[in-house]
């Protein structure tokens, strides 16, 4: 099959000064530029109810929700917990497991860990503090646990 030249559309966005993107991406993307097409789905994050983009929840509705996460804790504009396991191994899973329902939301938890134990701190850049999808990982990170 020859190679054609066809024109290609770039596309580009840019980030606001506060580092968020824009509020509003499309919920689907198509690049065509001829003959292949480069399709991209689920931007921004959605939650599990499939809602297009996240919204800040006010201090009193983070509060009432924290009773759905036991073992979590609001540290200001985020969810914090400890877990610990019996070895690093264990931690690890853990964290592997965590990371594929983290990417399959589109929500990445800023973690870290120490031989046994994970830390993990949870909040939505996007809306500058803690949504439903906070508590929706928190949930599905405490289960895997």
């Amino acid at each position: 099959m020859p190679l054609t030249t066809a024109p290609v559309r770039v596309l580009t966005w840019t980030r606001s000064p506060s580092g968020a993107l824009p509020r509003e991406w499309p919920s689907e993307l198509i690049l065509n530029p001829g003959p292949l097409t480069i399709k991209a789905t689920n931007w921004p994050c959605t939650t599990a109810s499939g809602s297009r983009m996240a919204s800040r929840l006010s201090g009193d509705e983070a509060r009432e929700r924290l009773a759905s996460v036991p073992g979590w804790e609001l540290d200001g504009d985020a969810l914090v917990r400890r877990f610990t396991f019996a070895d690093f191994a264990k931690a690890f899973g853990f964290m592997a497991a965590a990371a594929v329902v983290a990417e399959k939301m589109g929500h990445h938890p800023e973690w870290s860990n120490v031989y046994n134990r994970v830390t993990v701190r949870l909040s939505t850049h996007d809306v500058g503090g803690l949504s439903e999808l906070d508590f929706e990982l928190a949930a599905r990170m405490s289960d895997l646990a």
